[in-house]
């Protein structure tokens, strides 16, 4: 089990060192201005937080190495062995054969970490994916228990848009549900849309629609599970950059549902006018975990009014699939190539120094001339 045990740590510390890299790649190139197109964007933060512990797994399981390895030094600087020492300096060579056992019975730092802490750690790793597969089962039961707590939607003509946009969106059914407690509307995965009670007489009805449009592209796009994912994964890889990767996904899928819904509205004033609406009764109100929210953080709000506004031929994230595969493979080639991990267990090869040879010379004089004493 220890050994299966180092190679879930050699997993999980090479898919940790595999997201940096992709993360510093996927910056620069987004800094260098050749991400400008919201899909292909898309597509590489979303490498960033899956292809890690992929070609983590393809290099510690498959090819049980990486073109460049950075080995942790586990074991201890090297050093003359005291049987040695105590052979050289010892005024009689009787006591020489008493010290050797003593010396060899004491456990090496390098051994316990190979086969304790190391396999410990890896260990821990899985116990941290059980953990986080609970997780994500109690925030399903939860948000069917929150479901079932809602009521229908009863405006007839509400009901009517929200068909109609779904039939164009493609979505085959859809629950149109309303809540009280919220500030913003949210998707919740796989066919509802839950409108907090106050759209119905704050807005409307070309708000309403806008707004409805934008909930439908997110269950278009299947937001809510996919949000609810790539969390998983960031937080199971321990990635440092993860919250940010997770905002730029949310900042990219808003930006597209927004879209959408000014592409259906006939312009982005009315969802803007829905935008305000919701800032004004406060946005980050209580809003259950596992969905996508219109409105979930104040900054970025405010930026999605001024492109809605100023930018009145916004469209939806379009790529040909060729476009998104071919940065699939090429990310996912950049990982295959980044640095892999390697542990350094085995003791260090002796350096046939001078100092080294005379005291092997004097150690082997003094084990014959203890056999010659003792015979």
């Amino acid at each position: 089990m220890s050994g299966l045990g180092q190679e879930l740590f050699l997993w999980a510390a090479t898919a940790w060192l595999h997201g940096l890299c992709l993360f510093a790649l996927v910056w620069i190139v987004q800094a260098l201005g050749l991400l400008k197109n919201p899909a292909l964007a898309q597509t590489a933060w979303r490498a960033v937080v899956v292809a890690p512990l992929l070609s983590a797994a393809m290099q510690v399981f498959v090819l049980h190495g990486a073109p460049v390895r950075l080995t942790l030094p586990l074991t201890p600087p090297a050093h003359q062995p005291a049987s040695i020492v105590e052979a050289a300096v010892a005024p009689s060579p009787v006591t020489t054969p008493v010290a050797a056992p003593a010396a060899a019975s004491a456990p090496k730092l390098s051994e316990l970490l190979l086969t304790r802490a190391v396999p410990a750690i890896g260990w821990a790793w899985v116990a941290l994916a059980a953990v986080l597969a609970l997780r994500m089962g109690a925030q399903q039961l939860s948000l069917i228990v929150y479901r079932r707590r809602l009521r229908p939607v009863a405006d007839a003509s509400t009901r009517g848009l929200a068909e109609a946009l779904g039939r164009r969106a493609g979505v085959g059914r859809l629950r149109l549900l309303e809540d009280t407690a919220l500030s913003s509307p949210i998707a919740i995965a796989p066919d509802a849309v839950v409108l907090p009670t106050w759209t119905h007489a704050a807005l409307t009805d070309a708000q309403r629609s806008a707004l409805l449009a934008h909930e439908v592209w997110h269950l278009k796009r299947r937001d809510p599970q996919l949000r609810t994912l790539f969390g998983a994964v960031v937080a199971l890889s321990l990635a440092p950059h993860g919250l940010l990767v997770m905002r730029r996904l949310d900042d990219l899928a808003e930006e597209d549902c927004d879209a959408w819904a000014a592409l259906q509205s006939g312009g982005g004033q009315p969802l803007a006018e829905c935008l305000a609406a919701c800032l004004e009764r406060g946005v980050g109100g209580p809003i259950p975990s596992g969905v996508a929210a219109m409105a979930r953080r104040p900054s970025p709000v405010v930026e999605r009014v001024r492109r809605l506004l100023q930018e009145p031929t916004m469209k939806p994230q379009t790529r040909p699939f060729s476009h998104h595969a071919l940065a699939a493979v090429l990310i996912g080639a950049a990982a295959l190539a980044a640095p892999g991990l390697a542990l350094s267990g085995a003791p260090a090869a002796p350096v046939d120094t001078p100092a080294a040879v005379a005291a092997q010379a004097s150690a082997d004089a003094a084990t014959a001339r203890a056999d010659a004493a003792v015979a």
